[in-house]
């Protein structure tokens, strides 16, 4: 491990003549224009701004971009943002700066001016269309600055002083308040660079990740595949993660990833992957299962009401159903696993030890003679659920599992929104993707507050119901009777979410009575559910 001073206008000479480089796994310039004159501020003030990680790598990384036959020294682990924020600063375009995005237009958007004059805040600011029209604007442009010798300069400031009339003696003052900006080119801050073998860096990016660098094992090993399988991460990994997150299925890559080695080796834990698995050519056909298996688990999850990945309970468990989708391919029935996934779900099971549970789940689906025998196993390994009406008298606030159990029921059921009658999931005959559904008290909160109703209570799931988002019912503090006549909304409404009909049911004074005949109303549903998940025949 190396550690060095670099000044600034260093760092982005290393970034232009693509001395350092971008790997493929990393993600663009995610960087606001504010943050980019934040940047500018900090280092005028002389505020640290970290450190700069880099690797250099003892083999072959695939860049992001690859204009030219030329291997950059060093790779960018952590300070990429920093890095291209400094370069638009300097207005020196970056060697790994995307093709696709027009440099001109940046360099329009991160336009940072400095006024000499400004006496308080703001110092620095966006240049607007009103200070770009004017070219004798007091703001002057960073970038300007930064690269003026000292005759331009003094041309800079001869013109301010133009300007305000100002006598010859204010030239010495102007020039400094200008000259204070030209020194941050000179400005230094550390370099960081490792140069140790795969297996240490994996471990001294997971330290280093502890103290908030965001690298992870994952992103290793995908630099790694994409070494060996050029343009793989840019031109597939990566889009097939942008359509699923258009699709309302936002993952993390590293569990994409890391279904892809479970899948392809058997393994969760990418440092026991051999090292041929990553070799030219090898993930065309694990990579080809991955997906197949992604994409059949999402449509099947929609089919059942999950249209978006943030109303799952856990991600973890997506894992074990998308090996055993992909193991078993021409037996797999997609309702009796779902059921698997909600029971460990539901138990936890991948709450502590993640990657060892998951481990151990990928050897017993891949030690499984079938699929019925894989499914068994893991019956064997959660209690079966078997619900009862105490389990719907929970504050629902503490049991999101059994409020997305309601959720799901009523999907099933083809159940409505009770205001504009669509029905739940669906925007006319077509699915929403990313559609997640909202929760309605049915005795609404206030009214049982108003009538002083113990807060467990209030909140009890069966007293919840589940209602489009896009609706905006204001049922104030009235009894459930009064909003249910407002908005003629029929029984079968309420009966699709098991929500007693009886209108004497629908006072205050029988509250609890409402609670206790629709827990058992909701808990007799969840048993039929699961049951119709376990012995479906697809």
């Amino acid at each position: 491990m190396a550690i060095q001073q670099m000044k600034t206008r260093e760092v982005v000479d290393q970034a232009v003549d693509h001395r350092w480089s971008i790997p493929e796994f990393q993600r663009g310039f995610v960087w606001r224009p504010p943050k980019v004159r934040d940047l500018a501020e900090s280092l005028w003030r002389q505020y640290p701004i970290g450190s700069f990680l880099l690797w250099r790598s003892s083999v072959e990384v695939e860049p992001r971009v690859a204009a030219d036959t030329r291997q950059p020294d060093s790779w960018v682990v952590d300070g990429q943002q920093r890095t291209t924020a400094l370069a638009l600063l300097f207005g020196r375009k970056p060697y790994f700066w995307p093709q696709s995005i027009d440099w001109n237009d940046a360099l329009k958007d991160h336009d940072v001016r400095f006024n000499p004059f400004q006496t308080t805040e703001p110092y620095f600011v966006l240049a607007s269309a009103v200070i770009r029209r004017d070219p004798n604007s007091d703001w002057v442009p960073v970038r300007e600055i930064l690269n003026a010798d000292d005759e331009k300069l003094s041309e800079i400031v001869d013109r301010l002083r133009a300007k305000h009339q100002l006598p010859t003696v204010k030239f010495a003052s102007l020039w400094s308040a200008l000259d204070r900006i030209r020194k941050v080119r000179d400005q230094e801050v550390v370099v960081i660079t490792i140069d140790h073998d795969l297996e240490d860096v994996v471990e001294i990016f997971t330290r280093v990740n502890r103290q908030g660098t965001k690298v992870t094992e994952a992103d290793v090993f995908l630099a790694l595949a994409a070494r060996h399988n050029p343009t793989w991460a840019s031109k597939e990994f990566l889009p097939f993660i942008e359509d699923l997150g258009e699709a309302g299925w936002k993952l993390d890559p590293n569990l994409i990833f890391r279904t892809l080695i479970a899948i392809g080796a058997g393994k969760t834990r990418f440092k026991e992957v051999r090292g041929e698995f990553w070799a030219s050519g090898s993930l065309k056909e694990p990579w080809r299962r991955c997906r197949d298996s992604w994409e059949s688990i999402v449509k099947s999850m929609q089919g059942v009401g999950i249209l978006n990945s943030d109303i799952l309970p856990t991600h973890n468990a997506l894992l074990p159903l998308i090996v055993l989708r992909d193991h078993f391919e021409k037996d797999f029935k997609f309702k009796p696993a779902f059921a698997c996934f909600l029971e460990v779900s539901k138990a936890g099971r991948y709450s502590g030890s993640a990657f060892t549970t998951l481990g151990e789940d990928v050897q017993l689906i891949r030690g499984s003679k079938d699929f019925s025998e894989a499914v068994r196993k893991f019956d064997d390994l959660t209690p079966d659920p078997v619900f009862s009406p105490e389990d719907f008298l929970a504050d629902h606030r503490d049991e999101y599992f059994r409020l997305l159990l309601i959720y799901l029921i009523a999907y099933k059921r083809e159940g409505h929104d009770w205001k504009n009658g669509t029905r739940l999931g669906f925007e006319g005959k077509d699915l929403l993707s990313g559609f997640t559904p909202d929760w309605h008290h049915i005795f609404p909160r206030k009214y049982l507050e108003k009538n002083a109703v113990e807060g467990s209570k209030i909140h009890a799931l069966a007293n919840m119901a589940v209602i489009d988002p896009k609706t905006n019912i204001r049922f104030g503090a009235k009894e459930p009777i009064h909003y249910l006549e407002k908005y003629e909304i029929p029984d079968e409404y309420l009966e699709e979410q098991m929500v007693p009909t009886d209108r004497k049911l629908l006072t205050v004074g029988r509250f609890d009575d409402f609670l206790k005949l629709r827990a058992k109303l909701l808990a007799d549903a969840a048993n039929d559910y699961f049951q119709g998940l376990r012995y479906a025949d697809k």
